[in-house]
């Protein structure tokens, strides 16, 4: 066993932390899809995160594909401005395997626009049902219009639930204690403004967008008038871009490869570089997920 990961392990074992060290499969799945989630790169996102903090903010989650696996924290906060989102955090910690069961995602372009033009329900099981829906049924999981080839792959219907039920006690305990915001991340960066906290940011693209991301309202400028000077350590991913690192080129960047699903015609893959930027020195760690005490 490597010198460095014996440090590292017993530094984690130092500070309370019995999580996986180098294993997989002992995590937390996230619960839905979306675009321009990290779910190819939380391993190589998750070796930068920094090794001691005791809050732990994510002001753009999604689908919360890097929080699901991350080291629980104390103080957790995370935040999306779709609403939508934000509910099927909250709703799924309230439902139970039974609710589950009842659910019927079975996907079909008729139901997928009734949901989407209807008013979400004020039930929280039936708003979970909705908003699992709409994101499964529709194209890239962007919620915007149905997409029949999620159908044709099989990935609707009874294996919806299954998957559901089978990850339900592990989702909730992740979810325990945890803060959920519907609101502006400019105020949610600025909760905790302590050398204690740590923020992961995933800002929705710059510009062209990889996979059909329109233009963003978050610009790179706003996004570095309102970290430059947090106290707190905080890590963006961002993609590759020159006006983007002219404007933070006074802070630590590193470029790392990633895999666009559908972007290439052949195979609907492409590689291309996003960035890493942090206001502290990138070190890279062996990868340690959360484990859930529910599984095995």
């Amino acid at each position: 066993m490597p010198h460095n990961f014996i440090i590292y392990r017993e530094r984690l074992e130092g500070i309370g932390i019995k999580q996986n060290i180098e294993k997989e499969g002992l995590g937390v799945r996230t619960f839905f899809s979306r675009l321009g989630g990290k779910i190819l790169l939380r391993k190589k996102i998750i070796k930068y995160f920094p090794l001691e903090y005791s809050t732990y903010i994510e002001p753009f989650v999604g689908s919360g594909a890097l929080f699901f696996q991350s080291l629980k924290k104390p103080k957790e906060i995370i935040n999306d401005l779709d609403k939508d989102l934000v509910d099927m955090f909250r709703d799924i910690r309230r439902v139970n395997k039974d609710d589950i069961v009842k659910m019927n995602f079975d996907l079909n372009k008729e139901r997928f626009d009734n949901y989407k033009n209807l008013p979400s329900p004020t039930d929280y099981r039936k708003r979970l049902e909705r908003n699992i829906y709409i994101s499964r049924g529709s194209f890239a999981g962007m919620r915007r219009s149905f997409s029949s080839s999620i159908v044709e792959r099989g990935r609707g219907g009874d294996a919806v639930n299954r998957r559901l039920i089978q990850d339900l006690d592990c989702i909730q305990e992740r979810l325990k204690g945890v803060e959920i915001l519907n609101t502006d991340y400019k105020k949610v960066i600025k909760m905790h403004n302590s050398p204690s906290t740590f923020i992961y940011l995933d800002p929705p693209y710059f510009e062209k967008a990889t996979g059909g991301y329109p233009k963003s309202s978050v610009s790179p400028e706003e996004l570095y008038d309102n970290l430059k000077s947090l106290k707190s350590r905080w890590l963006m991913s961002y993609n590759d871009h020159p006006l983007i690192r002219q404007i933070f080129k006074d802070f630590y960047i590193k470029s790392i490869d990633t895999t666009y699903v559908f972007e290439n015609k052949i195979k609907g893959r492409t590689i291309g570089k996003e960035l890493l930027i942090s206001n502290y020195p990138l070190v890279e760690h062996p990868y340690v997920e959360y484990e859930c005490s529910l599984k095995g």
